[in-house]
């Protein structure tokens, strides 16, 4: 059976999507299932986790650049295997979007990868520059973080309208497999609020809730010290939170055949 592809996906910054793409990863690799995690932010936050090369190597420059297959930058890692980005990807965006197919690179070249994993994982950047295009368009489905932020919950009708438009236009099939809301703090009165009015907007807009992640020191000292949250921490709320959305993931999947 081909790979599922999906990306972690939001235009907004700060939302916590490097971290949902890493644990996600994570989780379904204990689950043991084969998974890629691929790097489209050129910021590099999963690229810098797994502590995979960017100098001497092939990475998802390289890729764009059509100077390289996707195999070629594959690195294996003690904490899974990855295809890094490149810092050399800043700017570029203009000049990848006015290339022929410059949208759908990811898509023509993940094709060797499908029957070799199980999962491939998107990390994207917070924008909707051609990077962020390419995850979505060669994506079967998306999850979308977000944090208990005003804006961050203001901007979901916006980076719903992107995933919308992305399958009215070039991918009929994409999925949204839901919202995630992470970094979510029970003392605090906007962060109940939030969690509080989530369903009513889910119903109201017709997208999905995964079981939230709670606020958890355990996960910034994993980024931190780029650490497996799972190997460092496998008892930790923030485990059993991420335990908890990779289940919801796994029967979303089934459920759309995607």
């Amino acid at each position: 059976m081909a790979a599922k592809v999906i990306a972690i996906a939001n235009q907004k910054g700060g939302c916590g999507k490097t971290t949902s793409a890493i644990n996600i990863t994570d989780g379904l690799r204990h689950k043991g299932y084969k998974v890629l995690l691929w790097d489209l932010d050129p910021q590099c936050n999963s690229t810098s986790h797994y502590g995979a090369k960017t100098t001497d190597t092939v990475t998802t420059l390289d890729i764009f650049d059509g100077e390289s297959t996707a195999v070629d930058a594959i690195q294996h890692t003690d904490k899974g295997d990855i295809i890094p980005c490149d810092k050399g990807l800043v700017g570029r965006d203009m000049e990848f979007s006015a290339k022929t197919g410059g949208q759908i690179i990811v898509k023509s070249k993940i094709k060797p990868l499908l029957d070799v994993y199980d999962f491939i994982i998107f990390d994207t950047p917070p924008n909707v520059g051609v990077f962020f295009s390419n995850a979505i368009l060669a994506a079967d489905g998306v999850v979308i973080p977000i944090t208990p932020d005003k804006y961050a919950i203001d901007g979901v009708g916006d980076i719903l309208d992107t995933v919308n438009q992305a399958k009215e236009i070039a991918n009929p099939d994409l999925v949204n497999y839901g919202i995630l809301y992470t970094g979510m703090n029970k003392s605090k009165n906007i962060d109940r609020e939030i969690a509080e009015g989530l369903p009513k907007m889910a119903k109201a807009l017709n997208f999905k809730l995964f079981p939230y992640v709670g606020v958890c020191q355990e996960i910034n000292d994993a980024k931190k010290n780029c650490v497996s949250l799972f190997d460092r921490y496998p008892k930790s709320k923030a485990v059993a939170d991420y335990k908890d959305i990779v289940k919801v993931l796994l029967k979303e999947v089934k459920k759309n055949g995607a």
